[in-house]
Parts: structure tokens; sequence; C-alpha cells
């Protein structure tokens, strides 16, 4: 009855004289259980209190404890049973909860079973792996179903020993690990293989071929290397290679390792350069050989000639007939009476601008008459007119609506030095679109002041474009036939910036005028250009003297259109007529110079133009993909187990032996064939994927179909091990190798391979030594008792004699069936029991 071995179910620590209750009504806490009720009070702590009396009392009049009478009842009346699976059918005696459940169950009153894999007491301790992933019981653990792969006993909470796997660790490791009998405990599979194995269970061995004949993958049995000149899995090809760079070494696939020799390419370098290109790796293009014929594969040359216009081996564009020359090898000369006396067309002869006044042909070598002079060139006139004003129209129509956008149609413009009525000839009237009456006072046209030595003009495009070409009007005056135009020499030597400010010297210069004259400056004049910028800035000045005799002395900005042109989105080149490539990651999106695409290909295209889709059986982004095991079938233009070239997906299904949309995956272990719907042979361990060959039986069995047993005397994997020696008839079991009749004599074990123990050596020295001393320690204490009993012996026999010499009577000791001991006394025929 010590208060230190109960509970404290009350203690009070804030009632005063005032408060204090009578009688006060304890509720003691619901798992509270006790055959003792100990009332206590103290006064050992001062100070206390000033209501509290100076000494302690226990001055009781009634203590009444209520509770069920019963134990294994609650409730109302303690009608009510506690749960039986309450540890001691216990419970609370108001609600019936259990303070502690029996092993396997849990809840408030325990009525639950353990479940989430636990079992036993509070359901704390966790299952093992029983087989199917089944819950063990909830009580004892214990698997009903046997074990998962890799466990065993009877709760399946041990791994596998050392030499064995599989469910319930019944199968034996195979002997062929790099350490024999050690594998993966759940599916055998051996942890590493000894060099020149390969497999799951290392029963593969390495092709002799490889160039380490005993090293190759693990798993697959790839060759790690090759010897020179061969290639392959198991490197059993011979190289092709007598185009590559080195002919005596090509790759794991049978390509050159260092490329090709100049007019040679494909990985294996088995394909002439073609498409007129030549030289290493193809890069080289072609000239202009006769008949169009391709030139040499290697050299380039021209093997027939060239075609007309064109000299040299290899008839090249640099190569072109020198001025006043055409036809094949150049060898002929153009007519003088072309317009521009000795140019024609470097392949027809053509005179390019007509005729010289008076001559006619093809070649201008026909003199014509002079009645017919006049009526041709006013027909010619009038039929050259019509025909520059509809290509004027219909460049300009297709130009704005199709390719490339006017960016500075009516921007902000502005002028240096500006004619005095800026109404009529304002900077903007270069960019106001209106171009048809080149007449400097017409109305469409800016007019500089006169007698300044620098004009500029510019325009500000709004923000920064990438400008294709230019094109530029100037005034323009009608003369009689002869005289040439009187505002030209204004513009001589003009230049055009193109800046991302108003100042020319922060741009880049364009084009600058070193070479026209009065009689050649051209009207419009075409500027093509690779520059970005926001201004386009024309210039002039005449600062420098002395200066040509056709140049002005003053220099202007008289204009009376600039147009400066930006390719449309999808669109590239001088005159951004060239179409971008769709499959750009951003479909049309390509440098505007070179339309290569910006950001790369989208997938199943490559080269920089994105216009090629992949081959060689890849796919995807970049072509850095490899398509899977597709159906060998061909159909139409569908290349032999070639996938998609986007997605990879194989559009005839898979070879037998895979599956998935890219038949990427091996079928699953067990299966074999088309779709994989096949299933391997029953003794089977894994088959050949394709065909449904067995590669490897369970143990115990063997054949193609591994149907057939091990021969007798041999047993596991492949039927390669032999019955020990040890047992006692030559039979084994063909799976495990135990012995079926038992073992010799001072063997044991399963397969009757161990020494029973008093035949085992000690496993060292030391272990020996003790062995030795314990036994020279048995033989010394043996020896000791020996001597301390023979002297035993001698005394007795010692006292006897004496005892008949002094007439003793002999003592004899016997014991009787209740276990008490008679001395019996003999006195020569006489005797006395005591």
């Amino acid at each position: 009855m010590d208060i230190k071995d109960g509970v404290v179910c009350f203690h009070d620590t804030k009632y005063t004289r005032e408060t204090i209750p009578n009688p006060i009504n304890i509720t003691y806490p619901l798992d509270t259980y006790g055959r003792y009720i100990i009332y206590h009070n103290n006064r050992t702590h001062p100070p206390i209190p000033a209501d509290y009396h100076q000494f302690a009392f226990n001055e009781l009049c009634e203590l009444e404890v209520y509770g069920c009478p019963r134990s294994g009842f609650y409730g109302e009346k303690c009608s009510l049973p506690c749960s039986q699976y309450c540890q001691g059918e216990n419970c609370n005696v108001i609600d019936g909860t259990c303070s502690v459940c029996v092993d396997g169950y849990t809840g408030a009153k325990c009525n639950k079973k353990c479940s989430n894999y636990t079992y036993g007491l509070e359901c704390r301790n966790r299952c093992g792996k029983c087989n199917g992933g089944i819950p063990c019981n909830h009580i004892n653990g214990i698997c009903f179903n046997n074990c998962a792969a890799g466990r065993q006993g009877d709760k399946c909470d041990q791994e596998c020993q050392v030499g064995w796997h599989g469910r319930d660790c019944k199968h034996m490791c195979t002997i062929f690990c790099l350490v024999p009998r050690v594998c993966d405990k759940i599916t055998g599979h051996c942890i590493e293989c000894p060099v020149g194995s390969y497999g799951a269970y290392c029963s593969k061995k390495c092709s002799p071929s490889c160039g380490n004949p005993k090293s190759c993958d693990k798993e697959t049995g790839r060759c790690d290397t090759c010897p020179t000149g061969w290639y392959g899995h198991n490197c059993d090809m011979k190289c092709k290679v007598g185009n590559c760079v080195d002919p005596r070494t090509c790759n794991r696939t049978g390509g050159c390792s260092g490329g090709c020799k100049p007019g040679w390419k494909n990985l294996k370098c088995d394909t002439k350069c073609e498409s007129g290109t030549f030289g290493l790796d193809c890069n080289e293009t072609g000239g202009n050989c006769e008949h169009m014929e391709h030139c040499h594969h290697v050299t380039g040359l021209c093997t027939h000639g060239c075609n007309p216009g064109y000299y040299g081996l290899r008839c090249t564009y640099e190569q072109l007939c020198e001025p006043g020359y055409y036809g094949i090898n150049c060898m002929q000369r153009c007519s003088s009476h072309c317009n521009i006396s000795g140019v024609c067309h470097q392949r027809s002869g053509i005179c390019k601008d007509g005729c010289e006044i008076g001559w006619k042909g093809k070649f201008c070598e026909d003199e014509q008459t002079n009645e017919g002079r006049s009526t041709i060139i006013d027909h010619y006139t009038i039929y050259s007119s019509a025909i520059a004003v509809l290509l004027v129209i219909c460049l300009r129509c297709y130009t704005y609506f199709i390719l490339e956008e006017n960016v500075a149609f009516n921007k902000s413009a502005w002028q240096k030095y500006p004619a005095n009525n800026l109404e009529k000839f304002g900077a903007e009237r270069a960019v106001d679109g209106l171009y048809s009456e080149l007449s400097l006072y017409g109305g469409q046209c800016t007019m500089s002041d006169y007698g300044h030595s620098t004009a500029t003009w510019h325009v500000d495009l709004g923000k920064v474009h990438k400008i294709a070409h230019i094109v530029m009007y100037f005034p323009y005056e009608s003369l009689p036939q002869d005289i040439f135009n009187g505002f030209a020499d204004r513009f001589l030597g003009f230049s055009v910036y193109i800046s991302n400010t108003t100042d020319k010297e922060d741009g880049e210069l364009c084009f600058v005028d070193t070479n026209y004259t009065i009689d050649t400056i051209p009207n419009p004049i075409n500027i093509t250009t690779q520059i970005s910028g926001r201004y386009v800035i024309y210039y002039n000045n005449r600062t420098h003297p002395p200066f040509p005799s056709d140049y002005h002395p003053f220099a202007f900005s008289d204009l009376c259109e600039i147009q400066v042109y930006e390719c449309k989105f999808g669109w590239f080149g001088p005159h951004c007529e060239n179409r971008c490539s769709e499959n750009c990651k951003v479909p049309g999106k390509c440098d505007w110079i070179t339309g290569l695409c910006e950001g790369g290909c989208q997938a199943g295209w490559e080269t920089p133009e994105c216009d090629k889709k992949c081959d060689d059986g890849k796919y995807g982004l970049g072509c850095t993909e490899f398509c899977g095991n597709c159906s060998l079938i061909e159909i139409e233009e569908v290349e032999y187990g070639k996938c998609h070239h986007v997605d990879g997906f194989c559009k005839y299904g898979c070879n037998p032996g895979y599956y998935g949309d890219r038949c990427l995956q091996h079928c699953p272990n067990g299966f074999y064939g088309d779709k994989c719907l096949f299933q391997c042979p029953v003794n089977c361990t894994y088959c050949h994927i394709e065909t449904g060959v067995c590669e490897e039986c369970y143990p115990g069995f063997t054949g193609p179909d591994c149907l057939s047993t091990c021969e007798p005397g041999r047993y596991g994997i492949g039927c390669y091990q032999r019955c020990s020696p040890f047992c006692n008839t030559p039979k084994c079991d063909f799976i495990s190798g135990a012995c079926v009749d038992g073992c010799k004599t001072d063997w044991e074990g399963m397969q009757c391979l161990e020494l029973h123990d008093e035949y085992r050596l000690p496993e060292d020295l030391s272990t020996y030594l003790y062995v030795i001393d314990g036994m020279i320690i048995a033989v010394v204490i043996n020896s000791m008792i020996l001597v301390v009993y023979i002297i035993f012996l001698r005394r007795k026999r010692v006292q006897k004699m004496k005892s008949k010499e002094h007439g003793l009577n002999d003592v004899a000791f016997t014991k009787d069936q209740n276990r008490c001991i008679s001395v019996i006394t003999y006195k020569g025929n006489e005797y006395q029991e005591l």
C-alpha cells in the first residue's frame, strides 16, 4: 500500500476554506484500475497557504468508491461485457475502451484487426514479404502463401542465405557467377560475371572474335573492342573500307573511323559524290561542264570540256569568259556593233543592250537601210516603254503583296538645306509613294537648296529593320535625243548609309558611287544590302576638289522617291524571292540573308535550312534518336525498317521480339515472337525473343525446348554439374544435386560435400593449438585421477589386512528398495543388522 506504486487521480491545489465543497465527487481517469484507495495529506514543505492548518489530518466521515464489481464489464449497471480482444478482457468501466489490446487488434475497443501489413501487439510489427504481396496473419505475422522471392522463414522476414534465391529461397545460385553460388537473392541473376562470360546467369561465353576474346558486355555479350579490320556485335564482320582515309580500320558499325577519301561519302564511304559535287566530304561544287554533265567526283574536272561561256579545267563561275569574248572555250569575239561595243552574253554572244543604230540581228552583224531605222527606233521605243511600265507595275504588285514590304512609306523624313518652298519640296515627298512624275517640279520630289558643298537627307523607319534592298528615284527631265539628263550631274558621287542614329558616322556605308557618269547612271537605282538599321541616310558632297568633269560643282539631295524594302516574315534573299522552310523550329522563321533556320529545325528535319528529313534510321529533334526495331516491310516509298522521321513511330509494326509504338521494348521474360504473343516453353529460364528457342533452361532441364531432364549423374543449369562422388549411389536430384540415397561414411550435407565435424580440420592454427592444449590437460587430469585411485585401493587393502588381524568385524553397506542404508556386521557365521 505504497502511494508511490499507484497513480495520482486527484490533487487539491486551488480550494480555500470558503470554496472547498462537501461532499467532493472525484471522477477517476477512464483507464484507472486498482485495489487500494489512499487518502494522503502533508505539511512537509513550508511555507504553506494561509488557509491551511499547520498539521495534516485524515479526518473522514465517509469514503464511497463506485465501480463495476466484476472485471470484464462496463456501462450502466456494468451490464456490457468488455471486448474479447481487450488484454485480460479489462476495459474502462464507463465507455468500454481497452487500455491494451491483445496481439493482432487495435482501436479504442480493440475491434479492428491490424492492417497495412502490420501484426502483433498494438500492430507495431511489420509483415515480412509474403508471396504475391498478400498481408501476413494479423496476430502472429506468419505468411500462409509462402514467401516472395528472396525471403524465407514462416514470417518471410529473413533474406535468403548466400547461395540461394527465389521464392522461399528454394533455388541454388549458379556456379558460373564471378563468385560461385553468389547471386541476386530475388532473381538469381549473377551480381557479376567472370571475364569472358555474360548473360543473367553468366552461362554464355563471349565471342572468340572479340578484340580481347574474354571481354564483352555482361548483359548483351557485345564485344568491348574488335580487332583491327573487323566490326559488329560479335566482331565477326570484315570491314569494307577501301575508300576510307585509313583503309585498315572501321568503327563498330562498319563506317570509316577517320572519314572518307575525296570523292566519296556516307558512313561506309561507299557512295560517290553526286549532284555535281566533288572533293573531301563532297563539299565542293562542280562547274559548268559541257552538256550539263557532272564533274569528276574526286578532282572536279570537266572531262568533256565546258559549256559555252566558260573555260578552264573545272569550268567554274570564276572562269567566265572575259568581256568581249563568248562561246566554247571563249574563243569567239563579241560584235563591235553591240550597243556597248564589244559587250555581249558570254554564252550566246547576243548583244546585251541591243545593237547600235543601223545594225540588226542576234549578233548585230546585219546593217540596216536608212528607211527602216526611224521606224524601228520609234516602234522599239514605244514597245520598250510599254514593257518597262508593265514590268514596274507587276514588280511593285508582286513585291508589295507577296514577298517584301516598303518600310519607308509615309515615315518621318528630314533634309539638310531644304529648298525655300517646303510645302512643295519638303523631305517627306521622297517617301509619299508617288513617283509617276519624275520632273523636279512635278510636285512629287523633294528639292534641296542651291550652292552647298554637302547634302543630307534621311528617313526614320521607326525601328530597326533588316533591309534587303533600297530603290531610289531621281528627278528626270525629258530632253531631246543624245542630250543628257540635266539633273544627272547632281547625283554623281552620292553615298547611302544605314544607321541606328541620325549620324551617318554611327552607321555603316551601304553604297557609294565611284563609277557612274551622266550617261550611265540608272534611274531608278536598286541597291542590294544586308544591313540592319533604323535610319537610311542619303549623302553627297563636293568638299574635296578637283571633281570629275561630269560632277555638278554643288551637292544636292533632290529625290523623288526612296523605297526601303524588308522581307516579309517567311521570305529571304536580295529581293525576298526565296521562302523560308516551314520545317524551321518556328515555321517560316529564318535568316533574312542566308535563309538558315533560326533556332534549329523541328523534330524530324536536319541541315541548316531544315529541308531534309532525318535519314539513316534516325528521327526526332536534331535527328539524334535512333529508330527501334521496326518491321522489315517495304511498301511504296517506305524503306526497310525505317520509322517516322518526326516521332519515331513504326508505322507497320515491330520485328518479332519487340513491342511498343517505337519498337524499343524487348518482349517480357517468358514471351517471344510477333507482338510478344507467344510464351516460351515451360522450363525455359528465357528464350530467344524472336524465335522462341530456349537460350537457357531452368536448372535440371536441357534440350531445345527444355523438356528433357539431366541424364543420371548430372544436375543444375545446363546439366553441366556432376553429382557428388560421395553420394551412396551415383544418383542425385537433377535440379539441386542433392544425393537421393544419402551420403557415404564420414560425409554429410545435402550434396554430401561436407565432412563430419570430427574430421574437419581446425579453422586456423590458434584453434588447433587450443585443441592440443585441451587434450594435454585432459591426459594430465586423467593421470592424476588414476594415481589417486591406485593409492586409494592400496590403502583400503592395508586396512582390510589390519582388521583381520585385530578381529574386527567386516562391515558391508547395502541399499534397500526404500533407499535406506543398512549396516550389517559379520562375526564368524553370525550377523546382526543395525
